[in-house]
């Protein structure tokens, strides 16, 4: 799989029976985050608004290969920053 933003190659594992066509896909909401090298096929989108992403392979945090484990890290950021703005409204009551 390869990660567009960085072309990055990754090793993660795959298992699914569907898969999303680009040209379905609203390009004013979703980016293609991560492609298939051999397939083409789509593997990974994020929201351009909204802190929402998926990829549909797994990322292996362990054990196994970690060259996947930037999703969790991504996924740990977006919980970050959501918790700093709640706790910031919080206490600006």
């Amino acid at each position: 799989v390869i990660e567009i933003a960085t072309g990055r190659i990754i090793t993660v594992a795959q298992n699914h029976s569907y898969i999303v066509d680009e040209s379905s896909l609203p390009k004013d909401n979703l980016i293609v985050t991560h492609k298939d090298l051999n397939s083409g096929w789509i593997e990974g989108i994020k929201h351009r608004k909204y802190p929402t992403f998926s990829v549909q392979f797994e990322p292996e945090g362990a054990p196994g290969p970690s060259d996947g484990t930037d999703v969790f890290y991504d996924f740990m950021h977006l919980i970050d920053i959501r918790k700093d703005k709640i706790n910031a409204i919080r206490e600006s009551k």
